[in-house]
């Protein structure tokens, strides 16, 4: 990877938490569009399932957007579970164990991995502890934020996202740093640059290693300062994912 180049993520988890089709498209087009208007980074997505795009331009028009959206998380091959329970087939009030998503990645035609962006939106899964997660995953190259602003950006980011999924845990990190803190894959949860718990009792266990914020809407934020390249860092992030790991809050 190239040192200049380095490739982000904010990654928004938690369990279950059932949504109707129409709950799943409400949040998720005010969630874009609440990027949009952060940064025009996030103006030119198309709508992708699987490796297929299915729209060149997200609609920025509500009910073209709950007509695109719903056509595509509309399987056939599936049983919904509706307010009539001896309805299978899909409707807008359809909720499915598994979840719905959609990603809305780079609609240039010439997208590259130094400029492309794509936002994942999975939710609305729910009845096991086991299944697996809602997430909510923004990825983005450093290089396509602004240097001199680039750390209020993410921070407004991220706040953006906890704001409008409300997440048991998030964090923003690079997959390097990531694999060099957890090398096995042995924890489910990590810390980056900003790090997001619900659990506030974890702002106790970082408070002596990096900034712990409790949130006004709840949760403590735990920000750590880094330098560039993130995965060159490590030594930044070690003491405070040790102690979490140790206490049991990555498990």
């Amino acid at each position: 990877m190239n040192d200049n180049c380095d490739e982000i993520y904010i990654g928004a988890y938690w369990r279950d938490h059932a949504l109707s089709a129409r709950e799943y498209i409400q949040v998720s087009y005010k969630f874009i569009s609440e990027l949009e208007k952060l940064s025009p980074i996030f103006g030119e997505r198309c709508v992708v399932i699987g490796d297929q795009t299915v729209a060149t331009a997200v609609p920025s028009d509500y009910a073209a957007f709950e007509r695109l959206v719903s056509q595509m998380i509309n399987d056939p091959d599936y049983l919904y579970d509706n307010p009539n329970p001896a309805q299978k087939t899909f409707t807008l009030d359809s909720r499915i164990s598994k979840g719905f998503r959609v990603s809305f990645s780079d609609g240039h035609a010439g997208a590259k991995r130094e400029t492309a962006i794509s936002v994942s939106v999975k939710a609305g899964a729910y009845g096991s502890r086991r299944s697996a997660p809602n997430v909510v995953l923004i990825e983005l190259p450093l290089n396509a934020i602004d240097p001199l602003d680039r750390k209020l950006f993410l921070r407004k980011l991220f706040l953006l996202t906890i704001d409008s999924w409300k997440p048991a845990f998030a964090v923003l990190s690079s997959r390097e740093l990531r694999d060099l803190l957890d090398p096995t894959n042995r924890y489910s949860f990590t810390v980056g640059a900003l790090t997001y718990f619900k659990d506030e009792r974890v702002g106790d266990t970082c408070s002596d290693l990096a900034s712990a914020e409790r949130l006004d809407a709840g949760g403590v934020l735990i920000n750590i300062e880094y330098d560039e390249p993130w995965a060159k860092s490590e030594e930044k992030y070690r003491p405070c994912f040790d102690s979490l790991a140790k206490a049991g809050f990555l498990a």
